[in-house]
């Protein structure tokens, strides 16, 4: 658990998914809205974007490693990024190597 703000939270969910894939797979472009409720509500995700290595996969919005690169450009680590022990991308915003 970790308080946090929820676009903080979406970004971390990105590094997540390439760190956890080794640079093969990549969730993007995650939007959503928060739903009040029971146990302080929950955040609705849809319309991800993903970006993998196999070109075959995920239709016209898997921009490869160009999509990969252009996430970590913009990128900043961020508490939930840094509980999760994630690798941060170089200066100049390239990936972290697997």
């Amino acid at each position: 658990e970790h308080d946090g703000d929820p676009g903080e939270a979406a970004q971390a969910f990105s590094h997540f998914s390439y760190h956890a894939t080794k640079g093969g797979t990549m969730v993007t472009d995650i939007q959503g809205c928060f739903q009040p409720g029971a146990n302080g509500g929950k955040y609705l995700l849809a319309d991800p974007a993903l970006h993998s290595l196999d070109c075959g996969r995920f239709g016209s919005t898997n921009l490869m490693k160009h999509g990969m690169k252009a996430f970590f450009r913009t990128h900043k680590c961020n508490g939930f990024c840094r509980a999760l022990k994630l690798p941060p991308a170089a200066a100049d915003g390239t990936p972290p190597t697997y």
